[in-house]
């Protein structure tokens, strides 16, 4: 094994904490117009924007080092090919999570780089379609809404899905996987079964020397990932489309707030069927159940629920854990209470709420040192899932790279309109199939623990 330079290595740590930095401050911005219920003002989109385009280049500088010095030091091999007909996988780190990162080659502009942006784009259909730097999309059928249009520049719709990256709160810390197919099969181990301190159906076995050893079998499992379709289907009024400048920030904005609104939605509290399944909905969750003795009263919260649920979370989960709460959890994270009326202060394990909930001076919201977002798409408070604790490491999300954005004026020539269209397919699920039994068979644990209803 060959192994990275130290010099190296610092400097790929160091852009991994800047990126993490990058997104944490984007986030922030967000929050705080959450919390104000309000929309971001211009300049907090511009800031946004930078982040973002800073995100994505500190991505790049992460591939660029890491490949450029793997060509330099690993040998020529020709990989072991599969049989006919066997399904490959890779389980190599994807280069990012972004759709560009991931797919890099199919970001490539089919125009030649005659487009200038969104708006040149948008003006040039709604100039009658003539425009000779046009291409056609015999593909869009009548049956979708969208008669004859045209295919937008394939960087202006990665723009759009990798700007909600920056709004998003799953996808940028969950396992993204690149799909070749529909389809995509990916081979893991089955942790479900941790008793008498099994793992995957492994246990170490104690012998005295020269006696024979007992053979074990590794209990695996497959996940399944089937691509579904979302999309977006629009009209925006020709006068809009007119100012190139107001076009482009306006119409990406709303794109990429909605994508992330749904992704969001569907990693968190999908159904699984025609969408991904989400953590909350999943087998493999694990729900904190309020406090009993003495019955915790409706529309509370305290040190106790947020402590149990930190001890209902996998071992070795807890340094890639990610609070996501509801905007209505907020205030009473703010005056979280240390216990109930009549509850023994034993039971609050000593925690305080000074050390439980905290804020930096970017109004970075952390619980008890891990980072916590605010999102829509948990439940309102004293539901169950207003509050989750979760390592998205261990979510899985397939990505297809057949996105594509269409537009056409001819549906709505008559209200002088045009037609965007945005389509994508992926799926997600989590990794464990349920929660996993500790040692004592009874007692379990889980990557996904969700505050139970109060």
């Amino acid at each position: 094994m060959y192994k990275m330079p130290v010099e190296l290595q610092n400097k790929i740590d160091a852009l991994k904490s800047e990126m993490k930095a990058t997104q944490g401050r984007a986030q922030a911005i967000i929050a705080k117009a959450d919390r104000e219920h309000r929309d971001i003002t211009s300049t907090e989109q511009a800031d946004c924007d930078r982040l973002h385009r800073r995100f994505d280049q500190i991505e790049t500088e992460i591939a660029d080092e890491t490949e450029a010095w793997g060509s330099q030091v690993l040998p020529r091999v020709v990989p072991p090919q599969p049989l006919a007909g066997q399904r490959q996988y890779s389980n190599a780190a994807p280069t990012g999570r972004t759709y560009s990162g991931l797919f890099r080659d199919a970001v490539a502009d089919p125009y030649g780089g005659r487009f200038a942006s969104l708006g040149d784009f948008a003006r040039a259909v709604m100039g009658g379609g003539n425009d000779s730097r046009l291409v056609s999309n015999t593909a869009m059928t009548e049956g979708s809404g969208v008669s004859a249009g045209f295919l937008v520049p394939q960087q202006f719709m990665a723009n759009i899905i990798d700007g909600a990256l920056a709004l998003e709160v799953v996808r940028p810390n969950a396992n993204v996987l690149p799909m070749a197919s529909s389809t995509l099969d990916v081979p893991t181990f089955d942790y479900e079964d941790g008793t008498s301190g099994k793992r995957a159906g492994l246990t170490l076995k104690w012998g005295a020397e020269a006696t024979a050893l007992t053979e074990q079998v590794a209990v695996a499992r497959r996940i399944g990932l089937s691509a579904k379709k979302a999309n977006i289907y629009c009209r925006v009024s020709s006068e809009l489309a007119e100012d190139a400048v107001a076009f482009d920030k306006q119409l990406s904005t709303a794109m990429s707030a909605a994508v992330a609104s749904g992704l969001d939605g569907a990693f968190i509290s999908g159904t699984g069927a025609g969408q991904p399944l989400g953590i909350t909905i999943s087998p493999a969750l694990k729900v904190i159940s309020k406090v009993t003795t003495p019955a915790q009263s409706t529309g509370t919260l305290f040190v106790i629920n947020l402590a149990s649920m930190l001890a209902g979370l996998t071992p070795g989960s807890y340094a890639k854990s990610t609070w996501l709460v509801h905007p209505t959890v907020v205030p009473h994270l703010v005056n979280l209470q240390s216990t109930a009326v009549g509850q023994a202060s034993a039971d609050v394990i000593g925690i305080s709420t000074s050390n439980a909930v905290s804020w930096d001076g970017a109004g970075n919201i952390r619980i008890f040192g891990r980072p916590c977002f605010v999102t829509d798409a948990c439940a309102a408070f004293s539901s169950a899932n207003d509050v989750i604790l979760a390592d998205l490491s261990q979510y899985l999300i397939g990505m297809r790279r057949d996105a594509v954005m269409e537009v056409d004026r001819s549906v709505y020539f008559a209200s002088d309109e045009i037609g965007f269209r945005l389509t994508m397919r992926l799926d997600g699920q989590p990794a464990a199939a349920a929660a996993t039994k500790l040692r004592d068979g009874t007692l379990t644990v889980s990557p996904f623990v969700a505050m139970g209803a109060r």
